[in-house]
């Protein structure tokens, strides 16, 4: 059980740390001292879409993945 934890602290970590590094790369154009607003703001919406989209990823996993999602019916 305990190695079961280990691999999963390993995971979050190294999902942690892509996002990390993807935001970076994405948001600050050269490396400073400080950032300015644009930076920060980038950084932020970027982790939020990215955290967002690992969620969403999540989910699916747990309903047995995409080709399992059941399309909409319309009422039309």
């Amino acid at each position: 059980m305990s190695d079961l934890k280990d691999k999963a602290a390993q995971l979050l970590f190294s999902k942690i740390s892509d996002i990390d590094t993807i935001c970076y790369d994405k948001c600050v154009s050269t490396p400073q001292k400080k950032l300015n607003n644009n930076e920060e703001y980038c950084l932020k919406s970027c982790t939020i879409k990215l955290i967002n989209a690992l969620n969403f990823m999540h989910t699916l996993n747990e309903n047995g993945g995409v080709d399992r999602i059941q399309p909409s019916k319309s009422n039309y």
